[in-house]
């Protein structure tokens, strides 16, 4: 198994943040860790597509269609927050933080992703 731990996104919690898409077909299993900072209101929801890639993958990640995997996190003060381990079988995956605050929130947010792999 090839692991891989990659930060995808480094944000401020004020706004609404799309993290960076990940090419998951070797990808067997992956889990999620968000640090956040400051005074948060949001969720972070994990979504997934399985769209063919528009040339090479790993340079050319745009998939149209998108969907909501799992149940979102509430992230509603500081502290760390997990996306636990999941198996996949997608083409893409990609972490959406929703602000919940209008623009009011400080502080950050951080998100990695560890992922198993062929």
């Amino acid at each position: 198994m090839r692991p891989s731990n990659s930060l995808i996104m480094s944000a401020a919690n004020n706004a609404t943040h799309t993290s960076t898409i990940i090419w998951a077909n070797d990808i067997v299993r992956i889990s999620v860790q968000a640090v956040v900072t400051g005074t948060p209101t949001g969720s972070l929801q994990m979504w997934v597509s399985n769209d063919l890639s528009h040339g090479n993958a790993t340079t050319q990640q745009d998939p149209l269609n998108w969907t909501v995997l799992g149940t979102a996190v509430t992230i509603s003060a500081a502290g760390t927050f997990l996306i636990s381990e999941i198996e996949t079988s997608y083409e893409f995956i990609k972490l959406v933080y929703t602000d919940g605050s209008s623009g009011a929130a400080t502080g950050t947010i951080t998100v990695r992703a560890k992922a198993m792999g062929l």
